[in-house]
């Protein structure tokens, strides 16, 4: 299913790719799923390193939209620190504020990590399969497809998941001043 949402602000000044690289390499060695999504919950960049489980579910609309939904839940939150919350999978998911300027202009959303009580009961995975839409076979089927973090790796992802937003943010911080040159430029040039 390819994972869309509104254009916004930081949509138009994050190099995608230059961003999803960053991404790639931190999602891999903190073993876990990382996106970018705006302040909504909607994915700017494609998740990396999702966990089987994700992409099994993801494929299927209501499905996708529930863990958008999730996702935008995480940008209301009030707490300004990274900690871990259950998702509606039963997952472990978190995220850090990216911030531009004096304003909150997206999240890095990493998640996919098994909960402690992993994996969730027979009634549990049919309640969860009947939430997202899908056949509860497809969710049998993809439980050991999840990220089992001990303490001390999840206590990482929480004291790096902040860092990576503040890269994307000066990312974004750079390419703001970047098109004002331009456009200072472009003025003069129209004289």
């Amino acid at each position: 299913a390819e994972i869309s949402g509104p254009a916004d602000e930081l949509v138009a000044l994050l190099p995608l790719e230059c961003v999803e690289l960053i991404q790639n390499s931190f999602a891999e060695l903190l073993g876990v799923m990382v996106v970018v999504t705006n302040m909504d919950g909607h994915p700017i960049t494609r998740p990396s390193n999702a966990c089987g489980l994700f992409e099994a579910i993801s494929e299927e609309p209501q499905a996708l939209e529930k863990c958008l939904e999730s996702w935008q839940a995480m940008g209301q939150a009030i707490e300004i620190e990274p900690k871990f919350s259950q998702t509606h999978l039963g997952l472990l998911c978190t995220r850090a504020l990216i911030r531009v300027g004096h304003e909150l202009k997206g999240m890095v959303v990493a998640g996919c990590v098994a909960a402690d009580e992993w994996p969730p009961s027979e009634e549990e995975i049919e309640e969860m399969a009947q939430e997202l839409g899908v056949p509860t076979q497809l969710v049998e089927s993809h439980l050991e497809d999840v990220y089992t973090l001990s303490d001390d790796q999840r206590a990482r992802v929480l004291a790096y998941i902040q860092r990576i937003a503040n890269i994307v943010a000066h990312i974004v911080n750079e390419r703001q001043v970047l098109v004002g040159r331009l456009a200072a430029i472009a003025n003069l040039t129209e004289m």
